[in-house]
């Protein structure tokens, strides 16, 4: 019996994983969720946070920084819809502190409300690609 579930990332670059998984860990807006085989079916929205692919200790484990998104769960399906995602492997540590220290800069000098609610999804962002590829949640 299989007791793996197919997990479909989409960005608008196209599929960044498309694959059978035992497990996918996401953080809603509510929290952590672990997403499996045989699950209820599910839809909720995703918080700016990584993303782990498998269990830790498994030859196919994979752990992502992503900045938000909607997953979507059926008992044999999850399917995420993110703007980015990024391997812990492959996040430039020194881009991201780039990214970081430019929002931070905007955010002294911005007034409109919506222009200071984009930088802080930006530097949010940021944050997490460094907590991900240091390791710190």
């Amino acid at each position: 019996m299989n007791k793996k579930t197919f997990l479909k990332i989409i960005t608008p670059n196209g599929f960044f994983y498309n694959k059978e998984v035992d497990i996918v860990t996401v953080k809603t807006t509510e929290g952590f969720i672990g997403l499996m085989k045989n699950k209820s079916p599910f839809v909720a929205a995703l918080d700016i946070s990584n993303l782990l692919i498998n269990k830790k200790n498994s030859k196919d484990f994979l752990e992502c920084a992503i900045a938000g998104g909607i997953v979507k769960a059926t008992p044999n399906n999850v399917e995420i819809i993110t703007d980015a995602i990024e391997e812990k492997s492959k996040i430039s540590e020194s881009r991201a502190r780039k990214s970081k220290l430019e929002a931070e800069k905007l955010l002294k000098i911005k007034k409109d409300v919506a222009e200071i609610h984009m930088v802080e999804i930006s530097l949010k962002k940021a944050i997490n690609r460094l907590s991900v590829k240091s390791g710190k949640e």
